[in-house]
């Protein structure tokens, strides 16, 4: 056999291989966002059960019970920047630009940090967004 046959028939066999790896991996990339996905749509719920409880809580107080939604507002979004500032700045924003970084090797993706944050920050950023409305 010649041996740019053989040399095709091998390089062949390589990325065949290399195939044979990248499938299990896509697969287990694609359960963990699934169940990341999953925790975060339950992070939700569990979210919007403590507002509505808070909701209730405030209307048994007459005068004063419109306060307590508000304060506990401004003191979420002041723990959410505080806690992206601190841990993660990366976090801030859309993170459009910032990945677009990533993608042309202008910064380095540290997930380990952006990922906490940026769950916790998008939840809470969803609840605030929908109000302490009854």
């Amino acid at each position: 056999m010649d041996d740019s046959v053989q040399s095709e028939i091998q390089e062949y066999l390589n990325i065949s291989q290399q195939r044979r790896w990248i499938f299990p991996r896509a697969m287990l990339v694609g359960f963990c966002a699934g169940i990341v996905a999953l925790l975060f749509r339950a992070a939700l719920t569990g979210a919007d059960i403590i507002r509505n409880g808070l909701i209730s809580w405030a209307h048994s107080i007459p005068i004063l019970g419109w306060i307590f939604p508000m304060i506990f507002t401004m003191l979420g979004a002041g723990v959410s920047v505080a806690v992206t500032r601190r841990y993660a700045p990366e976090a801030s924003g859309s993170g459009i630009p910032h990945l677009e970084a990533v993608l042309h090797r202008f910064r380095k993706l540290e997930w380990k940090r952006v990922l906490p944050v940026k769950f916790f920050w998008r939840n809470y950023c969803h609840w605030k967004r929908h109000g302490f409305r009854s």
